[in-house]
């Protein structure tokens, strides 16, 4: 058995995808409308209701209205301050024409310049949750960034990382602005999280902070908080985890963040489902399904590939495959229990392959790995 090290969890199946909105602040905007007024927030649901899906974007007609007011209120704003300045000039006596012509100019220039910016956002999302060794966890924070600098041309994101995972993203746009803010420390990391991180939001001017990894920061700041739960069963199967995540302290920081961010993702229905049983004063309303995405890194090989990967890890060219870290929550051991009747009665003729690190409480599934019926079909790889 090679030596183990992390390897990513499958968690519930997500949802099937859902068509993404042309205009992502419309919604926000539509909730607190349908707050205000009924009336005309029926008004909006219905013009949000006239929607084209091209792809995996739906366009709606009240997405297209804003967009258009926006614009026409940028437009607007900028040539009105643009006179306002202009006028201001023409008070000032002490300038010759030219000077005065000079000096519009450049006054029309730095009014339409801040119109642009202020539809830009700025956006900060903390990775300092990164372990030294990627869990599907870790695997969704990179892979979050990494998407995001590929179809973000509009935002800035200031993205917080420890001083050990400053390498982990080379090739980012210059939208994008690595901070090294912490260590992997765990108290350090906390005490960016809780202390740093909101100072930070405020220093910078932050729009909006992603806490990608269950807890957010828990002091007000200007910013909006949007929080990401990969699953509860630290709630629901608090046996099944490391003391630190089934303890009441955690629990109620997860709870307590899951109450205060603006925005809550989620990879499925079932872990929506879940925020709402056990933590049932959380707003159904700012939950959001998002589930994960593919990396490129899975697609079919070469049968060449293939046989050489088989051969160099010691597995047949046909077998069954977890992905994930050996530990009580994966529930193994029913696993192994239900290959092992189908292997005697002849039912499987595939070999299973376990292929992540070893985590906590794992002898039992080493055991079952090597006892009689399982002995030779399963192989520990490790990562």
């Amino acid at each position: 058995m090679t030596a183990p090290v992390p390897a990513p969890a499958p968690e519930p199946e997500p949802a099937p995808a859902q068509p993404t909105d042309v205009a992502p602040a419309a919604e926000g905007i539509r909730e607190a409308v349908s707050e205000r007024s009924e009336a005309v927030g029926g008004v909006v649901d219905t013009l949000d209701s006239w929607a084209l899906s091209l792809g995996d974007m739906r366009v709606s007609v009240w997405d297209g209205l804003l967009v258009v007011m926006v614009i026409v209120g940028v437009i607007t704003a900028a040539w009105f301050f643009s006179k306002l300045a202009h006028a201001g000039l023409r008070r000032i006596t002490r300038l010759d024409p030219s000077q005065r012509v000079l000096a519009e100019k450049l006054l029309t220039l730095a009014v339409w310049a801040l119109a642009i910016l202020v539809g830009i956002d700025l956006l900060g999302i903390d990775l300092t949750a990164l372990l030294p060794e990627a869990t599907g966890v870790d695997a969704y924070l990179l892979g979050l960034v990494r998407g995001l600098a590929e179809v973000d041309r509009r935002n800035r994101y200031v993205v917080f990382v420890n001083r050990e995972d400053r390498g982990r993203l080379p090739g980012l746009p210059q939208s994008f602005e690595l901070v090294t803010a912490s260590t992997r420390h765990r108290p350090v990391r906390l005490g960016f999280q809780q202390l740093a991180l909101p100072l930070l939001g405020v220093a910078r001017r932050l729009d909006v902070i992603h806490s990608p990894s269950f807890i957010l920061p828990l002091a007000d700041s200007r910013a909006k908080h949007v929080l990401t739960i990969h699953d509860m069963t630290s709630f629901s199967h608090p046996a099944l985890h490391e003391p630190l995540r089934r303890s009441r302290l955690y629990r109620t920081a997860v709870a307590a963040s899951i109450r205060r961010a603006a925005r809550v993702c989620v990879p499925s229905r079932v872990v929506g489902e879940e925020i709402r049983r056990l933590v049932p004063e959380a707003d159904p309303a700012r939950l959001r399904v998002i589930p994960y995405g593919i990396s490129e890194e899975f697609r079919p090989e070469a049968a060449l590939e293939r046989a050489a990967a088989a051969g160099r890890l010691d597995v047949p060219s046909g077998y069954l495959l977890y992905v994930g870290t050996i530990q009580p929550r994966k529930n193994l051991e029913l696993l192994l229990e239900c290959y092992r009747r189908l292997a005697v009665t002849g039912a499987v003729e595939e070999q299973l392959v376990l292929a992540g690190r070893l985590g906590w409480d794992y002898d039992r599934v080493v055991a079952l790995a090597g006892a009689p019926g399982l002995r030779g079909r399963v192989h520990l790889l490790g990562y």
